[in-house]
């Protein structure tokens, strides 16, 4: 299944409660390139802005739609956790949204040995895009908006219902592979 990628962005920055107004603010759908998207996201979450867009695609699927409303926080690599969805450089310009499905200590990768990397897939995914170092890491996905409902991912409860998604989702995988069917 192809990856999530950003056709058609609305891009806004978030005001949150106690923070001044985002300096940084594209309203009313206005629509970017993968390009501008990458550059413009990479810059607000730098400053410690959220950023919110329409996602596109169905690697994500069921747990987020296409067109369905993402806010990115941006996030430090020590605070990223199993099940995370991420905001992430997957390539040169390409921005992808993919969950981590297992975090690795002290691995080797082509630029070198770092001290940890994020193995990243899709929920739609049958493999995982690979092993993404920290510092291609833009932000974490903290809610996603779906015909008009705001669902919070930045709780307890939404937290251990991602790891369970995880070790479940590696589970059936597994079973069925086992069987010889692909999922």
């Amino acid at each position: 299944m192809r990856p999530t990628l950003f056709h058609s962005i609305s891009l806004t920055t978030l005001e949150m409660p106690g923070k001044p107004k985002p300096e940084i603010e594209l309203i009313g759908g206005k629509e970017i390139s993968d390009d501008q998207f990458a550059s413009l996201a990479s810059e607000i979450l730098a400053m410690g802005r959220s950023v919110r867009f329409r996602v596109r695609g169905g690697s994500m699927r069921p747990f987020i739609q296409d067109g369905d409303l993402l806010e990115i926080q941006p996030v430090r690599s020590n605070d990223i956790r199993l099940g995370d969805i991420l905001l992430y450089h997957f390539g040169c310009q390409q921005l992808l949204v993919h969950r981590v499905v297992r975090v690795q200590k002290d691995v080797l990768l082509k630029g070198g040995l770092t001290s940890r990397c994020f193995v990243i897939q899709g929920d739609a995914a049958q493999r995982p895009d690979g092993c993404i170092k920290p510092e291609f890491v833009l932000g974490r996905v903290t809610s996603v908006e779906h015909a008009g409902h705001t669902r919070s991912l930045d709780n307890s409860f939404q937290r251990v219902l991602a790891v369970v998604y995880v070790f479940g989702l590696s589970g059936v995988k597994f079973v069925y592979r086992k069987l010889g069917r692909s999922v």
